[in-house]
């Protein structure tokens, strides 16, 4: 009963996310020229680990990410909250997150960023953690098939 009143609870949060903070495309489009960090992105390095259909993707906005990690179309890991971007360094405090991931509300990550070809490199620091990923922008066209939970929003 509780894990079912913990999973509405965040879905109710996503909905809230995406109704209330999320720009419209028109917004995005604009924000993405002053800030290249807003968007959606999807991980492409380093390579997930587990096998199966999976997806851990990031939606930036002007002062708000949230990270969803999915396997089979289930939300496994979730966290989010407020960021920043200076032009060259970006950072994430991360103010809410899934039961299993408790442990990282209230870290910061800071990260050294590079835009090339559609992708951002990010380097840098999660609390001790060393990080160096690769986020790919996810377009329109990718989403019908590989990511089926951001089709209604990057269709607007």
């Amino acid at each position: 009963m509780k894990k079912n009143t913990i999973f509405t609870a965040f879905i109710g949060i996503i909905t809230l996310f995406f109704i209330t903070i999320l720009p419209t495309s028109s917004i995005q489009a604009q924000s993405q020229k002053t800030n290249p960090t807003v968007g959606v992105w999807k991980l492409v390095y380093p390579a997930i680990a587990m096998t199966g259909n999976q997806a851990k993707v990031k939606i930036i906005t002007e002062g708000h990410f949230i990270w969803t990690h999915t396997y089979d179309n289930v939300i496994v890991y979730s966290l989010g909250g407020t960021c920043s971007f200076d032009g060259e360094t970006y950072s994430e405090e991360v103010q809410y997150g899934v039961e299993n991931m408790r442990s990282l509300i209230g870290g910061k990550a800071l990260y050294k960023v590079q835009f090339e070809d559609g992708k951002m490199h990010c380097i840098g620091t999660f609390g001790p953690e060393k990080i160096d990923e690769i986020w790919e922008r996810v377009k329109k066209e990718d989403t019908t098939e590989s990511l089926p939970m951001l089709t209604s929003y990057l269709h607007q």
